[in-house]
């Protein structure tokens, strides 16, 4: 529930001329030509507060899912660690949201199709799935978190593609719900972030956790114990 406070930041973006809400998403208008730039520059404050609060939430769920599966002291983590691990992961996004927004400038301007540049940017974003549990559960920083990003995805390729379905799933019927609730005065897209920042961002990002903790035998071992107890 804690992603729910960024939705204040959500009613302040589709405030903005050059943002629009659809399937539970914002998108932005990569031509800046049309912006003033103390309006571009009101966009980039209200992102990196909006980046700085959704690390700290990514971090916080990463940290429960680590504390749950491996007996880490949470009390501990969220005193000493967690600013810290935030910090990274804030970088991270930044980072990752300024250069796609240049590179998509660019190419924009260059007279790139932007159903090509979309599906640029789809594969960056997914080969980039797992550095948020690298930086909080191996506990390295940016360089290394990437290396051992790639790292988790090809040696546990099932579990990559399991989060990539599992996403498209869900992110397939967001838009679907959206359009039951158009019929409602049009609030459709509000609902579908709604339901993404609630439900769909919080479950992936424990199941991105969880698949990643398992990489660590002890873990997975306790983890297969645990099944067979149930069953």
């Amino acid at each position: 529930m804690i992603f729910g406070t960024l939705l204040v930041f959500v009613a302040l973006f589709i405030q903005l001329s050059n943002v629009f809400a659809s399937s539970g998403s914002l998108f932005f208008d990569y031509n800046l030509s049309s912006q003033g730039p103390l309006m571009i520059v009101a966009e980039a404050v209200l992102l990196v507060i909006f980046l700085a609060l959704y690390s700290a939430f990514s971090s916080i769920i990463a940290f429960s899912v680590r504390s749950e599966m491996s007996h880490v002291r949470m009390r501990f983590y969220l005193q000493e660690m967690l600013e810290k691990f935030a910090l990274r992961l804030f970088t991270f996004y930044l980072i990752l949201v300024v250069g796609l927004s240049l590179l998509g400038v660019v190419l924009i301007g260059a007279g790139v199709n932007a159903f090509a540049i979309n599906l640029l940017f789809l594969l960056i974003t997914v080969f980039l799935l797992f550095v948020p549990q690298s930086i909080v559960v191996d506990e390295r920083g940016l360089m290394k978190a990437l290396y051992y990003n790639f790292e988790f995805i090809f040696s546990n390729f099932p579990a990559f593609i399991l989060v990539i379905v599992v996403s498209a799933v869900l992110l397939l019927v967001v838009p679907l719900i959206e359009l039951y609730f158009d019929a409602f005065n049009y609030i459709g897209s509000l609902v579908s972030i709604v339901i993404v920042l609630l439900f769909v961002v919080p479950f992936i990002e424990t199941l991105k956790t969880q698949l990643y903790m398992l990489k660590f035998s002890m873990v997975k071992a306790r983890h297969s114990f645990e099944l067979r107890q149930k069953i």
